[in-house]
């Protein structure tokens, strides 16, 4: 083992954060096919340092998938081919992902000057691998669709690129030539998915319009929603209660307005249970819903429970796990809506 690059690395090496994150503005056209998105991480993914020797598996990390899965659940909703919809998919996109990241045997100590503006000093390199099998699979275990792509690249740390990189750089690459792929093949895609027998919608725990009065307060956490990212979420968690389960909701301008004439600065003075219980009862609601955003490092958690202002009860609570931007938020409403229609 060299001793030299120990010295290096009190500048130079850094570390990989635990992330397939990635963005895309490669879109292709779409068709009708309605999809949930499940990721598996084959092996562990490697982080390796040929300087000293080192492996370290991360199978174990939360984030590498989910953050994984949000970014393709979104970049299909952006650029195609698929749209999302977890609660009534018509058929199920397998990723199967082999990541890594392997650290030069070279790196560099000095650089002249004028280079510095642009290598930094010093500088040390790992090359990011990222190999992705996709494959589309109905509910009935035909395949409809397959595809595999991988990609390669080399990132920097160091004074100038700082001290971590993620796996986006190769994550990205992989996802837009997949994307491509499974677009060429849509007309088989959809050829199939007609001949097949399409499960039927769950249907609402309640007839339209006959279901529990619910009063849907916003978001609240210590993950700092900017407005009015709060609101918009309860509002698209009560549309969606509504829409799968067959609940009432009290309209949102009847919620503000009682506020106002309650004093209320906004939704946010009404975060404690007494309040809100005493606002449902006021606006002839059987039931109040308060969803929590708890944050653990990149990991958010949404926690959505339902109080019964009958028996004074919590009724039924339910939590998922997502990383903690707006699209992922989004995307975890469904989750939640999705474990209530299933223990519904």
């Amino acid at each position: 083992m060299r001793v030299w690059p120990l010295f290096l690395c009190l500048y130079g090496c850094g570390t990989v954060v635990p992330s397939l994150a990635y963005r895309s503005q490669e879109a292709v056209p779409k068709v009708p096919v309605r999809v949930k998105v499940a990721v598996e991480l084959v092996p562990a993914v490697k982080v390796v340092d040929a300087d000293f020797h080192e492996e370290l598996e991360r199978a174990d990390d939360p984030l590498l998938g989910q953050s994984l899965k949000d970014a393709v659940e979104r970049d299909l909703e952006e650029n195609g081919p698929f749209s999302v919809d977890p609660l009534a998919p018509d058929a199920t996109l397998h990723l199967l992902v082999e990541a890594s990241a392997r650290g030069d045997d070279t790196a560099w100590g000095w650089v002249p000057p004028f280079f510095l503006p642009v290598f930094g000093l010093p500088t040390y390199s790992r090359w990011i691998s990222v190999t992705i099998r996709a494959e589309l699979r109905h509910d009935s275990g035909v395949v409809l669709a397959d595809a595999a792509a991988r990609a390669q690249c080399r990132r920097f740390t160091g004074l100038y690129y700082g001290g971590e990189i993620d796996l986006s750089c190769a994550t990205q690459p992989v996802l837009e030539e997949l994307r491509a792929r499974l677009s060429e093949k849509s007309e088989r895609v959809l050829t199939v998915l007609a001949r097949l027998p399409r499960p039927p919608l769950p249907p609402p725990t309640w007839a339209p319009g006959t279901g529990p009065v619910l009063a849907v307060f916003d978001f609240e956490g210590d993950v700092g929603l900017a407005e009015p990212l709060p609101g918009e979420l309860a509002g698209y968690l009560a549309t969606r209660l509504a829409e799968r389960l067959g609940y009432r909701v009290v309209p949102r301008d009847q919620l503000r307005a009682r506020l106002l004439s309650e004093k209320q600065q906004s939704f946010r003075a009404c975060y404690d249970s007494s309040c809100q219980i005493e606002l449902g009862r006021a606006l002839a609601a059987q039931k109040t819903v308060a969803t929590r955003v708890l944050r653990a490092g990149e990991i958010c958690a949404l926690t959505t429970t339902f109080y019964d202002l009958g028996t004074e009860t919590t009724e039924r609570a339910t939590s998922v796990k997502t990383t903690c931007d707006p699209d992922a938020l989004l995307g975890g409403v469904d989750q939640v809506v999705a474990q209530l229609v299933a223990g519904s």
